[in-house]
């Protein structure tokens, strides 16, 4: 015969909850990090090439312009082209309305203004520049066609390359 031994109070298995998915482990924290990093430096990298490759198109289309003025010597054909050259590559560069609407006087002083104060100096208002905003209006327009290159090449040089919008 058995011995009469009590009953231990014992209690059914549990089985654990299942594992969820949220919160991520850390890793995965981390993970989410360097995804949003890598999102960023290619981000600010493709800013910079596309910055870049307008600023060399930029150069490379006012050189053409001047070089094909050698050969027609249209001295207001070349204007009109470079008029709208000057104001697709600012609206390229700086948000669109603050480029967009300007005229005459307004669009000249915005030229001077280059990039910080810097890129001008007063040669479109005053200097061979003003023909930009003249040259529409008018049958004949006298320019230093040398200055004027000049200061087109100096403003689209002086273009922020990384940053302007």
């Amino acid at each position: 015969m058995k011995p009469n031994l009590p009953q231990l109070p014992l209690r059914d298995i549990h089985i654990p909850e299942p594992i969820s998915w949220w919160p991520p482990a850390p890793g995965w924290w981390g993970l989410l990090a360097l995804f949003g990093l890598l999102l960023l430096i290619s981000f600010f990298t493709w800013q910079f090439r596309r910055r870049r490759y307008l600023k060399r198109a930029s150069n490379s289309r006012l050189e053409q312009l001047f070089t094909e003025y050698q050969t027609h010597g249209d001295s207001r054909q070349l204007l009109n082209e470079l008029s709208l050259l000057m104001r697709r590559i600012a609206l390229s560069h700086y948000p669109r309305n603050a480029v967009a609407g300007l005229a005459g006087k307004a669009w000249l002083e915005f030229l001077d203004l280059g990039v910080a104060g810097t890129a001008a100096q007063g040669g479109f208002t005053s200097g061979a520049g003003a023909a930009l905003a003249q040259a529409p209006y008018r049958p004949e327009v006298q320019v230093d066609i040398e200055a004027l290159h000049r200061l087109c090449t100096q403003w689209a040089n002086n273009l922020p390359v990384g940053g302007g919008r």
